[in-house]
């Protein structure tokens, strides 16, 4: 008969080397890519998607988890040891191992589409944010930014700068150059979202089959399925919250666009892209506050 430690801690110890191994991969192919990183990516995470279908829908081994499950209150386990049960079955439940073949099958289907589709997805957000390039070659342009930074995007006789976040958000807070301020909030924001590289099309089709699985396993949408057991667990519930914190957030908001447009003046009508920048201006005139100085 299945026992706790063939069963339980088996699963629990099993994986852990491709575990790490994909956890590294993931963290490359999201930071220092290549052509070659994104070739096996696209190989890569479907055939760990369908290993993880293999597991879910393997009905022997969904068996004996079960087995264990319902004799837990006669084994003499600790509380953790407990918890590991109901944790393996309420994994396998949530996969589908209780559906019938047939929605197994559909399931099956749809992790597969998603894990190319959600990889898919990060690869053109990778893209666009890379494709991205302002080159300065007048240093009056670069006005407000810190010796130290301009040295960093320095690149021959001319200035490069880049969405990335390291760049961007230190760019938007020293820059006084509005335009070149406006052209880099639109290229972070608007990333991934026409021509070649337009994740709009992903977004609809991977939010549909989210929302095909969670009706295949029995729930309202994909939101409910995702959070059945966390600590909101319902949609109306989330939604309740974030309007308790968006409510007060927005006034407070309001009111620091006020400051920043008083900090400004009648020169022009305050924008998205000047929040870093005179937030900044604010910190230092309100609290007399230069990050800069707890730089090493």
């Amino acid at each position: 008969a299945p026992t706790f430690e063939d069963t339980n801690v088996a699963l629990d110890k099993a994986g852990g080397t491709l575990s790490k191994l994909a956890s590294a991969f993931s963290n490359i192919t999201g930071t220092d890519t290549n052509d070659r990183l994104q070739e096996l990516a696209t190989e890569i995470w479907p055939k760990i998607t369908a290993v993880s279908n293999q597991l879910s829908f393997n009905e022997d081994l969904f068996a004996r988890v079960n087995a264990v499950k319902d004799q837990a209150d006669y084994l003499e386990l600790d509380e953790q040891d407990l918890r590991l049960i109901e944790l393996t079955y309420r994994g396998f439940e949530r996969a589908g191992a209780t559906q019938s073949a047939d929605v197994k099958e559909k399931v099956a289907a749809i992790n597969e589409e998603l894990s190319s589709l959600t990889t898919q997805f990060s690869q053109n957000l990778l893209a666009s944010t890379k494709a991205f390039i302002l080159e300065v070659t007048d240093e009056a342009d670069l006005a407000g930014l810190s010796d130290s930074f301009k040295a960093a995007l320095k690149v021959g006789d001319k200035w490069v700068l880049t969405v990335d976040r390291s760049v961007y958000e230190t760019f938007m807070q020293q820059s006084e150059n509005r335009d070149l301020r406006q052209q880099m909030f639109d290229g972070y924001r608007l990333r991934a979202t026409e021509g070649e590289i337009d994740n709009g099309p992903l977004l609809i089709k991977i939010a549909q089959l989210r929302a095909e699985k969670a009706e295949l396993l029995g729930y309202e949408n994909h939101a409910a399925y995702i959070l059945e057991y966390n600590m909101a667990r319902t949609p109306q519930n989330v939604e309740d919250f974030l309007v308790r914190v968006w409510e007060p957030g927005l006034a407070q908001a309001k009111t620091e666009r006020d400051e920043m447009q008083a900090l400004i003046g009648d020169e022009f009508t305050f924008a998205g892209h000047d929040w870093w920048h005179y937030s900044e201006k604010v910190r230092q005139d309100k609290y007399a506050f230069d990050s800069n100085v707890l730089k090493p």
